[in-house]
């Protein structure tokens, strides 16, 4: 079985959190992707955030690494029979200026941890917030 294994960041800021939103989905989401091989969990969250928001790792620190329990489908996760996913969460810096390329990521917003109740949200991204709300981490 291929199993990809990727990240999912909570980027927490003044007590809000960082939702993008993709060029092919019309939910917001939790930024995060993919560890590519030889990779630490601090170059994959580095890399992300530069990818998706144009960040450096001096706009964030990591405060929290853990497994969630979401597992995505061969359906979801292209090429792939499945993916595990690891939450990071990490503090932002306040003087941060994200920017998304409008190729892969078009929208950036900061919403409040009782977001979880928009519509708009993608219910993984829900299940993710939840589950880091009952762990104490947010």
């Amino acid at each position: 079985m291929k199993i990809r294994e990727a990240i999912r960041v909570i980027g927490v800021r003044n007590g809000e959190v960082l939702l993008i939103r993709h060029a092919n989905d019309v939910h917001w989401n939790l930024p995060g992707g993919g560890i590519e091989n030889g990779e630490s969990v601090t170059q994959t969250v580095t890399r992300e955030l530069e990818e998706e928001l144009s960040l450096s790792e001096d706009d964030f620190e990591i405060i929290h690494l853990g497994l969630i329990s979401e597992f995505r489908t061969e359906e979801q996760v292209k090429g792939w029979d499945g993916q595990n996913n690891l939450l990071v969460v990490v503090n932002l810096a306040e003087n941060i200026h994200p920017v998304v390329d409008g190729d892969e990521v078009v929208e950036f917003r900061f919403g409040s941890l009782d977001m979880m109740v928009y519509e708009d949200l993608r219910d993984d991204a829900k299940e993710t917030l939840q589950q880091a709300k009952d762990l104490g981490l947010l």
